[in-house]
């Protein structure tokens, strides 16, 4: 073999060695890349496939609709929850939020099988037993009915004074329960409150509710089983539809609703059954008109009788027990009080912190309640929501 050949098979040799060499580098880089993709494909497969798995169900929130019966869930779709932790912004959404009712009058509502799931939201057994110590009589604080003091203004000087007012050991337990008698009495504010039971009826809450948009006044309302149902007996009992109508135009133009009992009994003459029975079948009632679970804090126990046993279980309810300082004879709709003469002593009780009971079934409180809140605001006071 020549020379020349030698050298050709010899450069064709070491050509192929580094073609092998070549080959063999790229598959040690291309096997972890491969290796690397296919991990990388396998981790997104499981991620996608864990996100699905761990999914969470739709649950309906207090904000939403539930389904109860038709005429109440058409409305309520245009009403949001009220929040008790309410800030600003919310009150003035609150108050520009407008309701649409269906064109046609809607039929008397049952309360539907998941209307009953609402409430109650704390039940016997969960508040029971009360501990010893607590006061079951109501005399030590209201005989029969509560009485708000007497506070006196005199009309041409603004000045007001305190004629009587009760023990500080009473206004000390009602402090300790977190009752409302007074409100912010370092402060020229006062509250308007409205007890909805007896002839009440829709009407007459929605000329309340009238005059107080006109003023930008804002109120809370004590609901009574009576003013909601068309009895108050468990079985056929049917929620009337206008009163459903009514207390979502509270919520909806930002007022407050509170509890008034079920079928307004003296609440400290009965058991502790009873009592949280009368609260919890009244937010029930509450929901179902409304549509949703609405977050009832303020009760106001009929005529105002109480114990320390029902401040207690009140409390443990989450309820403020709402009583007041100020009350004129409204409450009877067959004497009524002339317009002008019950426009001026509610002009004579008002006082710093002053937390005002009124009848919306007195024809004299729907006549002189714009009056009223003009004189309030020109003496200078700040006419509150009872949770401000």
């Amino acid at each position: 073999m020549t020379e020349e050949k030698k050298f050709r098979t010899s450069n064709q040799s070491r050509k192929k060695v580094r073609k092998r060499r070549s080959g063999g580098l790229w598959l040690l880089i291309l096997i972890p890349l491969i290796i690397g993709l296919g991990v990388a494909l396998g981790l997104t497969v499981r991620y996608i496939l864990s996100l699905r798995e761990n999914r969470p169900l739709q649950t309906v929130s207090p904000d939403a609709t539930l389904p109860v019966a038709e005429s109440t869930t058409k409305a309520a779709e245009n009403v949001e929850t009220p929040r008790n932790t309410e800030t600003p912004e919310s009150t003035e959404a609150a108050e520009t939020t407008e309701t649409t009712e269906a064109d046609t009058e809607p039929e008397a509502t049952q309360p539907s099988e998941a209307a009953e799931k609402f409430s109650p939201t704390k039940s016997a057994a969960e508040l029971l037993p009360v501990p010893d110590g607590i006061v079951r009589d109501g005399d030590e604080i209201s005989k029969g009915g509560w009485y708000g003091g007497k506070f006196v203004r005199d009309l041409s000087t603004g000045t007001v004074k305190c004629e009587w007012d009760r023990s500080a050991a009473i206004i000390s337990m009602l402090e300790k329960y977190g009752a409302i008698y007074h409100k912010n009495q370092d402060q020229k504010v006062c509250y308007l409150t409205f007890d909805c039971g007896g002839t009440s009826n829709a009407e007459m809450v929605g000329e309340i509710l009238d005059i107080l948009k006109t003023k930008g006044v804002k109120a809370v309302f004590f609901i009574p089983g009576d003013f909601l149902m068309s009895n108050l007996n468990r079985e056929g009992e049917a929620i009337r539809p206008d009163r459903a109508e009514v207390l979502r135009r509270i919520v909806a133009e930002g007022h407050l609703i509170g509890s008034h009992t079920y079928t307004h009994p003296q609440m400290p003459k009965l058991s502790d059954e009873d009592f949280i029975m009368q609260l919890n079948t009244q937010q029930n009632r509450i929901d179902t008109a409304l549509g949703y679970a609405y977050p009832l804090s303020y009760y106001r126990p009929p005529e105002g009788a109480t114990s320390e046993r029902d401040l207690y279980l009140a409390q443990k309810m989450g309820y403020h027990v709402t009583l007041w300082s100020y009350a004129y004879l409204d409450w009877d709709a067959s004497k009524q009080m002339e317009v002008g003469e019950a426009l001026e002593k509610a002009k004579i009780g008002l006082h710093d912190g002053c937390v005002y009971l009124l009848h919306a079934l007195s024809s004299t409180n729907r006549a002189m309640l714009g009056d009223l809140i003009d004189y309030m605001k020109a003496q200078g006071y700040d006419i509150r929501r009872i949770d401000r």
